[in-house]
């Protein structure tokens, strides 16, 4: 869950081939894609409900991730969603 990237790395390790975890900025465009598309599949208002818990996934282990999930937990809509995002990608670099 909240690791898109798995598939590459199982790949990888099929091939003997190294594999680079996703950066942190790589994280935060799949979860702000992920929210974009989840908003068009089931609407803005569940989208952003739904995406709280996905949200936590793609940021656990980055600095400052527990205050990141609280305020992700109380965003109220997509739009909401998507500035947390993008506030979060500026604070951390």
């Amino acid at each position: 869950q909240g690791d898109p990237w798995v598939f590459a790395e199982i790949s990888a390790a099929l091939r003997g081939a190294p594999y680079a975890p996703p950066t942190p900025a790589e994280r935060l465009r799949m979860a702000r894609r992920h929210a974009a598309l989840q908003a068009a599949y089931v609407g803005q208002t569940a989208a952003a409900r739904e995406m709280r818990k996905h949200v936590a996934w793609y940021i656990q282990g980055m600095p400052g991730s527990a205050r990141m999930r609280d305020e992700v937990n109380k965003a109220p809509s997509i739009e909401a969603l998507f500035r947390l995002l993008d506030d979060y990608a500026e604070r951390i670099g």
